[in-house]
């Protein structure tokens, strides 16, 4: 038997990565960024209650670091927080038996995932 798995996307539901710098952009660290606390608590209850929940992002594997030591210093637990390159990532989605919905607010994202992708609205709450 399979673990049900649920991908919340990152950037597409809980927070929205912020940059520094004008003339070189560079990722400012997770705590800068713009997280959104309704999505997080929703993440929270999922984890708490035993959903196994992966946060993906398809924007760097340093956001994803950043964003890994952000759950952990606030106690949100999540399976992991995983980089992956989009195109690959939609690819292996009809060998992902374990997987059960991808939350995402981008219409070109979520219409990618087939029947697995649910729409949600960024930074709200999301089930």
């Amino acid at each position: 038997a399979y673990e049900s798995l649920y991908i919340v996307v990152m950037a597409g539901v809980l927070c929205t990565p912020k940059s520094v710098g004008k003339l070189r952009k560079k990722l400012a660290p997770a705590s800068e960024w713009e997280w959104y606390l309704t999505a997080l608590k929703r993440l929270s209850y999922l984890s708490f209650n035993n959903v196994a929940v992966e946060v993906a992002t398809f924007i760097s594997q340093e956001a994803a670091d950043s964003a890994a030591e952000f759950f952990l210093s606030y106690g949100i637990p999540v399976k992991e927080v995983t980089y992956y390159d989009f195109d690959l990532f939609t690819q292996t989605l009809v060998i992902r038996r374990d997987l059960r919905a991808i939350y995402d607010s981008d219409p070109y994202r979520y219409n990618r995932y087939g029947q697995l992708g649910v729409a949600v609205v960024l930074g709200e709450d999301f089930s």
